[in-house]
């Protein structure tokens, strides 16, 4: 009843909407929810540098995402957004758990940069960030990523990939506006989320608040994995047991160029699927509160210095109830992240400007989980209720402006009690000229280990087991040239060819006759590829199109992450080698907005159970081919509904009801998990004041 009920609401809404737009002019646009290619283009950001630089100019394989484009195409959250963007894939880990993968890499466990508002939000147990109606898209002003290293700036979880989400300030807010939204399946919701922000500007003092709660299935599907017991299957409805419930809070208060930020972040799981095998309903939970604060001082037009302080703590992976207990995964480890940090920043002309900084953070943690080998160990190899390591870091970065090139070139340096040093350089050239840009870039990245892969490591080499080794970084050699042509005023194309080699990757192992478990640095890793980009606008809207194809190549050597048997020599587990995104919006009238966009991946292979007709019965297989998908979404947006400021807005998303899978991207014997089925959606948001 509740679907049929919802369903009405839905097909109402369009036939309202279909009568308006066809009753009135379509020759007007809002100039506030279109943006020109030329502007687009001329868009400075500072992610690849830490200067403002274009797109065209800046120093990394860049995409950035406005509001506007958010809001238009209706994206429910961050997968949403991501799913259009080249390159990005996504995957499931353990215990309903899914991850982002990078050019055919896995980039969960801390390959990937995730920032809100330049506080990095990846959890430092295991160093991964979750995703799925987590972090509220409906706070945010622009995400840029970089579709690449970002090491030489960032540090050890920026190896592949850096995405920053910058949410509205107060002088984009100015006043008070609330959001809501509800999405429902064939059988049960998909999404019931609430927000609200707040934002003043008085003079050169500034404050803005968002909050958020979510609610939400990640499926209405089944799901099939093995059973307790290891000897057959076992199925049961997603729709009630793949809950996500979702808190966020931002506020931000700041007066000139002095900043603070407080940030908190809950994201509770309900699953079943536990590592491999299916197991009674638990609940895990991942905590964030993220300090930030930090101060521009400016000596004179040229010299500038930027101290900073951060403080992240967090309770990733808790699992305390009795049912994690019978499944093996109990776990409550706190841990905590402090660090101060200085960067100088010096012009000595137009031209030519060089950062220097350095960064001392001490990481922390303290378990109370009764048993498991992720007991924090101390120097004595014994278990321990906490551990503590310190890590200091260096970086520059010179920039020389010429007429012909632009040159950026930087490095990192770091040392970690743990686990040793790390030396990663950066060379970018770039130049935009009229309707041309090229860039080629080189730069070495690396993954620091994280507090929970440095002691499951300590714990096997107090066992005495040969064959071990005290785990280190991972390094990540790229290679980068992107080339741009503004075909016309309308029309903008790129194409970016990339080589990825990851030496002594750390990898995630089960040795089955020892029976031990954890994390190792492997030979070498890496994928190569290409990505192409094409951009039109004109007043009536505009279109994105986008393909990406990765390959192995002879980079991976690693087994957990191929296809066996040669299956496919040049696939990565989980992730498709081909990836196509539609995303347009055609703006009908003044204030309405239609959006169709495609995500079309290809086949991909993983761990799922098929039948055996000779033995008449099902059997686990790795190398099960999954379909390629066409998940189709349409969404239309009606701005200034009745009276001014209220927005409503109404899709369809999956519209062919395609079988959508996360897919585990490693040898975990994990199985696929079960993505949304078709679903509706309305929308609603009012600025007040």
């Amino acid at each position: 009843m509740k679907c049929f009920y919802s369903k009405g609401v839905f097909i109402l809404l369009m036939g309202f909407l279909s009568q308006t737009i066809m009753a009135q002019d379509t020759t007007s646009i809002n100039d506030m929810y279109s943006m020109s290619l030329e502007d687009l283009m001329k868009i400075e950001i500072k992610v690849a540098s830490k200067n403002k630089s274009s797109i065209r100019e800046s120093p990394g394989i860049i995409s950035v995402i406005s509001a506007e484009q958010i809001q238009k195409m209706g994206a429910r959250d961050l997968i949403d957004v991501l799913r259009t963007v080249p390159g990005f894939q996504f995957g499931t880990d353990v215990q309903g758990v899914v991850g982002a993968g990078i050019r055919g890499n896995w980039a969960h466990e801390g390959k990937m940069s995730v920032q809100i508002d330049g506080l990095e939000i990846n959890e430092t147990l295991f160093t991964t960030t979750q995703f799925g109606n987590h972090f509220p898209v409906d706070h945010i002003k622009r995400i840029e990523i970089i579709r690449g290293p970002g090491s030489a700036l960032y540090g050890g979880y920026a190896e592949l990939g850096v995405i920053n989400i910058i949410t509205k300030e107060a002088k984009d807010i100015e006043g008070i506006t609330f959001g809501s939204s509800f999405s429902e399946m064939e059988s049960t919701f998909n999404q019931r989320n609430i927000s609200l922000s707040y934002g003043k500007k008085v003079n050169d003092f500034d404050v803005s608040f968002h909050t958020y709660l979510g609610t939400g299935n990640r499926s209405e599907r089944k799901y099939i994995g093995l059973n307790a017991d290891y000897d057959g299957f076992e199925t049961y409805e997603m729709k009630d047991n793949s809950g996500i419930q979702a808190m966020h809070m931002n506020l931000a208060v700041s007066k000139g160029d002095f900043k603070n930020r407080v940030i908190y972040d809950h994201y509770n799981l309900e699953s079943r699927d536990a590592f491999d095998a299916v197991t009674a309903p638990f609940n895990m939970r991942f905590n964030s509160l993220l300090l930030g604060s930090e101060y521009t001082f400016k000596v004179n037009d040229q010299l500038s210095f930027t101290p900073e302080f951060i403080y992240k703590r967090q309770n990733p992976w808790n699992n305390i109830n009795e049912n994690a207990k019978d499944a093996f995964i109990y776990y409550d480890v706190t841990a905590q992240r402090t660090t101060g940090r200085i960067s100088a920043n010096y012009n000595f002309n137009d031209d030519f400007n060089i950062i220097i900084g350095g960064e001392m953070y001490r990481d922390e943690a303290e378990a109370s989980t009764p048993f498991d080998y992720f007991y924090p160990v101390n120097e004595n190899d014994s278990a321990y209720s906490e551990v503590k390591y310190m890590n200091y870091a260096a970086y520059t970065q010179l920039t020389y402006k010429w007429e012909y090139a632009d040159f950026v070139a930087g490095a990192r340096f770091e040392e970690n009690s743990a686990y040793g040093s790390s030396f990663v350089p950066r060379l970018a050239i770039t130049k935009a000229f009229d309707k041309f840009h090229y860039k080629a870039l080189f730069s070495q990245a690396f993954r620091t280990p994280g507090i929970a892969n440095i002691n499951a490591n300590l714990a096997i080499l107090s066992e005495g087991i040969a064959d071990f080794s005290e785990i280190e970084p991972e390094k990540t050699t790229v290679f980068e040239v992107e080339l741009g042509y503004k075909i016309s005023s309308n029309l903008f194309v790129t194409a970016n060819f990339f080589d990825i080699t990851i030496d002594k990757p750390i990898v995630y192992f089960y040795d089955e006759d020892l029976d031990i478990e954890g994390y190792q640095n492997y030979d070498q890793s890496g994928t190569r590829g290409f990505e192409l980009d094409a951009r039109y606008s004109a007043n009536w809207g505009n279109i994105n199109a986008t393909y990406s194809h990765y390959m192995q190549g002879d980079k991976n050597k690693i087994e957990t992450y191929q296809v066996p048997d040669s299956y496919d020599d040049q696939s990565m587990l989980g992730f498709a080698r081909d990836k196509a995104t539609l995303v347009a919006t055609f703006n009908l009238m003044e204030n309405i907005s239609v959006s169709p966009w495609v995500v079309y991946t290809g086949k991909k292979y993983g761990w799922a159970p098929e039948w055996d007709d000779a033995e008449d019965d099902a059997v686990w297989d790795i190398n099960h081919e999954f379909d390629p998908t066409i998940n189709f979404n349409l969404f239309v947006n009606y701005h200034n509904l009745f009276v001014e400021k209220l927005s409503i807005g109404a899709g369809v998303y999956n519209i062919l009801d395609e079988k959508i899978y996360f897919v585990q991207p490693y040898n975990g014997a994990h199985a696929a998990l079960p993505g949304s089925s078709r679903s509706y959606r309305v929308k609603l948001s009012y600025n007040l004041f």
